[in-house]
């Protein structure tokens, strides 16, 4: 009997088939690229508020331990070395951070956050023990030498106030406006509307002290003009984290894209009411103090 070979013919993909294939992958790849960033984004946004509550409990108990005092949050210079051993005044956090690069090692140096001797120097970091704390999770910013800041959050420079030595004489942009020295100073401006601390851009960062100019602001809301000086960070789909005198945090979002993608803090930006990114500047100020 005779054997008949047959031979079978290999299966393929045609180069049309292929490049269907190619075609769907990346539209599915563009239709869930935006989610996963989100998703992302807002897993970034809950640990940072996390980081937030964590502050604001050291904040709290520092106060129950020295008879309702706040934390001092001075105004500082660079070469102040608030919060050290021999500074100009105690201090909340210790270390200057500097945006311009290969400059400062406080960019990187989580000791003046946490270490255990500054806490007789006014450092809240004996209450929270993790320097990561202090740094929000969206924040990429790096100095090229010596690596990863390790601070992204500033405190409201109208709580804890204090002069650049360490007294309590109101600077002019703020006579008039309520500073917050003891836990129950927030009457007018009631706990859960003051803030307290919230991430500072890192073109803006420097001491831990945010300034926020109240000149302008009247609590009947008649205003001409208000002045944005240092600039919230905003890290969460132009929204900027922000924890309370009451213990609470919250995502906050701009109304304007504006006032979110201001640059840089080499000079204040004065808005009028008229002006695009002024009401965003209006729920700063007015979260942050109250005509006395």
């Amino acid at each position: 009997m005779k054997l008949i070979a047959i031979k079978r013919q290999r299966a393929a993909f045609t180069l049309i088939e292929l490049l269907v294939v190619i075609a769907i992958i990346a539209i599915l790849a563009a239709m869930l690229l935006p989610a996963l960033s989100k998703a992302k984004s807002k897993a970034q946004g809950i640990s940072c508020l996390n980081n937030m509550k964590q502050l604001d409990l050291a904040w709290m108990i520092y106060a129950s331990e020295f008879n309702e005092r706040l934390p001092v949050n001075p105004v500082g210079n660079a070469n102040d070395a608030i919060g050290t051993p021999g500074g100009v005044s105690p201090a909340w956090v210790a270390g200057w951070e500097v945006y311009t690069p290969n400059i400062s090692t406080d960019n990187t140096n989580t000791l003046l956050l946490v270490a255990p001797n500054l806490q007789q120097y006014g450092s809240i970091g004996g209450y929270i023990k993790s320097a990561g704390t202090y740094h929000c999770p969206g924040d990429t910013s790096t100095d090229p030498k010596y690596g990863p800041r390790v601070r992204s959050c500033s405190m409201n420079g109208l709580v804890g106030y204090a002069d650049p030595t360490g007294g309590y004489n109101p600077a002019p942009e703020i006579a008039g406006y309520q500073i917050f020295l003891k836990s129950t100073d927030f009457r007018k401006l009631s706990p859960s509307s003051a803030f307290v601390f919230l991430d500072e851009r890192a073109s803006s960062i420097d001491d831990g002290w945010f300034f926020v100019d109240p000149q302008g602001y009247k609590l009947s809301g008649i205003i001409a003009m208000l002045t944005v000086n240092n600039l919230p960070a905003v890290y969460h789909n132009q929204c900027s984290s922000f924890s309370f005198a009451d213990g609470h945090a919250e995502i906050h979002k701009w109304l304007s894209h504006n006032f979110a993608t201001l640059s840089g803090n080499s000079q204040s930006t004065t808005y009028t009411d008229t002006e695009n990114g002024f009401s965003d500047v209006y729920w700063l100020v007015s979260h942050a103090t109250t005509t006395q």
